[in-house]
Parts: C-alpha cells; sequence; structure tokens
C-alpha cells in the first residue's frame, strides 16, 4: 500500500472580493447602523406591557391581545382549566394549559387539539407526559 500524498489544493473556493475585476463598488447603499433611542413608528403599550401586537381574527389588523388558553370537560362542557399568555401562536401552549386543571378534577386521559397546537416536540412531550 503507498503512503497517501498530502492534498495541497484548497477544500472549497475563495470567496469573492467585494468588488469585480474592475474595481467597481457593488450596487446599492452601504448598510447604516440603527438609530439610538425610539423611532415614529415604535410602539409601546404603557399601561399593559404584558399584552402583545397580535393579528387580529376578524378584520385582519393587527391589536393589543393575550391569547387565552382553556380546558374544557367534553362531556359537562364546562371550563376545567384556563390559562392567559402572550405567546401569539398556541405551538407551546398545550403543555401549560393542561397543567392548569386542579388535581382535584385529574388529569386528561384524552385531548382534542386543532392543528395551531401541533409541533413535534409538543407531540412527542404531550405522549411522554400522558403515558
Amino acid at each position: 500500500m503507498k503512503p497517501s500524498k498530502p492534498n495541497t489544493r484548497p477544500r472549497c473556493k475563495p470567496r469573492p472580493k467585494k468588488t469585480d475585476p474592475q474595481g467597481k463598488k457593488p450596487p446599492g447603499k452601504p448598510p447604516q447602523p440603527p438609530t439610538p433611542g425610539p423611532r415614529d413608528k415604535d410602539q409601546y403599550n404603557f399601561t399593559d406591557p404584558e399584552s402583545r401586537i397580535m393579528k387580529n381574527a376578524t378584520n385582519s389588523g393587527f391589536d393589543q391581545h393575550y391569547n387565552v388558553q382553556v380546558v374544557v370537560d367534553h362531556d359537562s362542557r364546562l371550563v376545567v382549566g384556563n390559562w392567559l399568555c402572550d405567546h401569539t401562536n398556541d405551538k407551546q401552549a398545550a403543555l401549560p394549559t393542561l397543567d392548569t386543571v386542579p388535581p382535584v378534577v385529574g388529569q386528561p386521559k384524552k385531548v382534542n387539539l386543532d392543528t395551531g397546537y401541533f409541533s413535534e416536540k409538543q407531540h412527542r412531550q404531550l405522549g411522554s407526559a400522558r403515558h
């Protein structure tokens, strides 16, 4: 068996220069650093800083909202748990919402969730936490 020769070729192509061969600069303006302080269109809710700006379901606009989650008993239709959060979607909300059910009621054996709750991580956690 022959000893292998060291590879003297570069492993990847060198990066292109910021200027082309004729010395021209790249097109467009160079990026500017951010301006310190608030801008005219920045928004902040001084009366309720824990809420978030979320898409409004009725008119395609945006409003200051919370995201409410509830656990409802299927047979009696009673709310047995609830949770108020500021997440804009429900992907991380299933387990914390189920944890709001009081021990006296007991943990649900089955859950019905819409597709807004689905994520691989959530699905695995629901399976392992409920077995």
